[in-house]
């Protein structure tokens, strides 16, 4: 989600696929299971008016698998001159940072489109998944199936005339230059994760778990913050928000999070934290989510978290209203589907 320049609040849309089932493909999904893949056009960006979300961009490619409804689409938006800039999601990838999708052209990029533009006008760069493709991980982590040239790009923030960019699966922040072209700024490390037995099989062992980032922002030093899930496990407190001073490693600047989603400093410079379960990615999907204040002494306070199920996005309106994505990961006909949640700051 982001505050548009009008000051309105616009939310990614991720779709649900092809709804007639017409164009679909076989493919390894995110358990790692062999399932189908159905891609249409049913990504969009929506502006959100009182109580509905009017479709400001639609069209946008969007793939859901058919044993469990995940979706890949668009993920984050920001603003580029005027226009949008839409980070897409990418699933099925292939050594080389193509996928098997059918169409699949904007799956793993960017777009900066107009509000209401054909398709016809839409730019496609950069390329994120031919940039994870060429700049392999060292360490991808512990899990079979696990590859060094993964890549999820997920979150976006405007910064120093161009955006940053946290690749989920590739574990690192990007800097997408005003010219479009890539380079990293920092690369998460792995950590040792005990998993206990009957979680990835009947015996217990240690595994490498990946960080994950899922979320940037701009704190009020100029200095960027990210927020990961921390990966399978994804144990209750492992997860980390990250400081980073591009050419600078990145520093643990708290930690004791769950499965965080999204990051924003509210207006008074104290950092939320937004966790999609407090139990972790494992636990039972009625486990709720949370959303943490850090304050400037290093307190921290639960806003909210009865009431938030699967939360995935945060915004900090002109006026200081908290705005999160709530049930994140439902589709329109699902129940209860997805809403916008607004609270007043304090």
């Amino acid at each position: 989600m982001s505050i548009g320049l009008d000051g309105a609040l616009y939310v990614a849309l991720a779709g649900i696929g092809d709804p007639t089932k017409q164009n679909c493909v076989p493919l390894i999904g995110v358990s790692g299971a062999p399932t189908t893949g159905c891609v249409g056009r049913t990504g969009a960006i929506g502006r959100v008016a009182g109580h509905r979300v009017v479709t400001v961009l639609g069209g946008l490619e969007s793939e859901q698998e058919q044993d469990n409804g995940e979706v890949a689409g668009p993920a984050a938006l920001t603003w580029v001159h005027g226009a949008l800039g839409v980070i897409m999601q990418d699933t099925d990838l292939r050594a080389d940072g193509s996928n098997g999708l059918p169409g699949g052209d904007e799956f793993g990029k960017g777009i900066i489109a107009g509000l209401h533009s054909p398709r016809s006008s839409w730019a496609l760069f950069p390329d994120f998944a031919a940039f994870a493709a060429e700049h392999p991980q060292v360490n991808a982590g512990g899990l079979p199936g696990e590859s060094a040239t993964d890549s999820d790009p997920y979150g976006v923030t405007p910064y120093r005339g161009g955006w940053a960019v946290v690749d989920a699966a590739a574990n690192s922040l990007l800097w997408v230059s005003p010219a479009g072209r890539l380079s990293i700024l920092a690369r998460f490390p792995t950590f040792p994760e005990y998993v206990p037995a009957g979680v990835l099989g009947p015996t217990a062992l240690t595994i490498q778990a990946q960080a994950v980032p899922t979320s940037v922002t701009v704190g009020p030093d100029g200095a960027l913050f990210v927020g990961g899930l921390r990966g399978v496990p994804s144990l209750p407190g492992t997860a980390d928000v990250y400081r980073i001073m591009p050419g600078h490693a990145p520093t643990v600047w708290a930690t004791g999070f769950s499965s965080i989603t999204d990051l924003a400093f509210d207006r008074h410079s104290r950092l939320l934290v937004l966790e999609y379960s407090v139990g972790g990615l494992l636990s039972p999907p009625t486990t709720p989510g949370a959303l943490i204040r850090v304050n400037r002494n290093g307190t921290r306070t639960t806003l909210l978290s009865a009431g938030l199920s699967q939360p995935t996005g945060l915004a900090i309106g002109r006026n200081g209203a908290i705005y999160i994505a709530n049930h994140g990961t439902s589709s329109g006909s699902a129940t209860p589907s997805g809403q916008i949640l607004e609270l007043t700051s304090s």
